[in-house]
């Protein structure tokens, strides 16, 4: 069972630029890799893409929706928002209001995030930086 502080918090904070990616040394495990469909990432490369989103979105906020615990999972369904002012990826900034959400399974070990597996919104994500 998953017990101990809110890792869920924590790394949404960490992910997007709320607290610092230093967050990410206290509640991602050594062995830990994020896998989203198209990306899969170690944990010094979860925190280089933090930088980089913050960096963007610098006023980056999120809302947790929903939240499952059972076993050694947690699941959570999220809301983010966040206006870019900075190159993002291959978008220059666009000043755009942009909202998405996304859903993310976490497999804890000894109190920390061991294993991540992303699904998020990319598709109106795009519509809404190209519009």
């Amino acid at each position: 069972m998953v017990e101990g502080k809110d890792l869920v918090n924590d790394y949404l904070q960490a992910k997007f630029g709320i607290v610092g990616a230093s967050m990410f040394d206290k509640i991602l495990a050594i062995e830990y890799r994020e896998h989203q469909p198209s990306v899969t990432r170690n944990a010094t490369e979860t925190k280089e893409f933090a930088v980089r989103l913050k960096e963007a979105f610098p006023n980056q906020s999120f809302r947790v929706e929903d939240k499952i615990v059972k076993d050694d999972k947690v699941v959570f369904r999220y809301e983010w928002h966040g206006i870019q002012t900075g190159r993002f990826m291959d978008w220059v900034a666009s000043n755009k209001d942009i909202k998405t959400h996304g859903i993310i399974i976490a497999r804890v070990s000894a109190d920390r995030i061991a294993e991540l597996w992303e699904e998020w919104d990319f598709a109106g994500f795009l519509r809404q930086v190209n519009k």
